[in-house]
């Protein structure tokens, strides 16, 4: 597990105001979630601005797999939220299961 502050890549399609609290805060928010995720993953959020709405996606990709959760909020905190939920529910259904082929 690193710990790099800068762990998690954020990109926004357009300029947040406060944009580096956001950014801080999203690395808090989803910490649980590198912990859930493969030890050699990597992560990439990209927050884009849909109008009313902000659309998130979040990459977590290691060397045998790929994890991808895409939520829309017009709020972006429960955007962030959303997202975490999803991936833990991911990183959680992998693990109970990643060792099935290999008994087979």
């Amino acid at each position: 597990m690193s710990t790099n502050k800068h762990w998690l890549i954020t990109n926004f399609d357009q300029t947040q105001p406060d944009q580096d609290v956001i950014e801080r805060y999203m690395r808090v928010i989803f910490r649980p979630v590198r912990d859930y995720a493969p030890s050699d993953a990597s992560f990439k959020l990209r927050i884009e601005n849909r109008g009313l709405l902000h659309r998130g996606t979040f990459e977590v990709r290691s060397e045998q797999r790929m994890f991808v959760s895409t939520c829309y909020d017009n709020d972006i905190y429960s955007l962030a939220e959303k997202l975490k939920k999803d991936l833990i529910w991911q990183f959680e259904s992998w693990k109970q299961t990643r060792f099935l082929d290999v008994a087979i």
